[in-house]
């Protein structure tokens, strides 16, 4: 079972993060942070890009467009679990 199966098993609450160590960007800080939490199969890069820009993740309460945006320290970062489609 991928990672994307395992979270749309899950309740469809958001999962959030907080920043500790800034300056990585976006996507792959937030492919880290799924990896740290123990997430079944694996997730991609490419996915973690379409969820940013399908406006899954918030960072600090606002949209996070860009996959690239350079992530700062004391950052609240959210992500709404995906559809099984995405």
């Amino acid at each position: 079972m991928g990672f994307v199966a395992t979270l749309s098993i899950m309740e469809q609450t958001p999962r959030h993060f907080m920043v500790t160590a800034g300056g990585q960007r976006l996507d792959v800080w937030l492919l880290e942070q799924l990896g740290a939490q123990g997430g079944e199969g694996s997730s991609s890069r490419a996915e973690v890009q379409r969820w940013i820009k399908a406006g899954l993740v918030h960072i600090n309460g606002q949209l996070a467009a860009n996959p690239a945006k350079k992530v700062r320290v004391g950052e609240a970062v959210t992500l709404t679990p995906p559809p099984p489609h995405m």
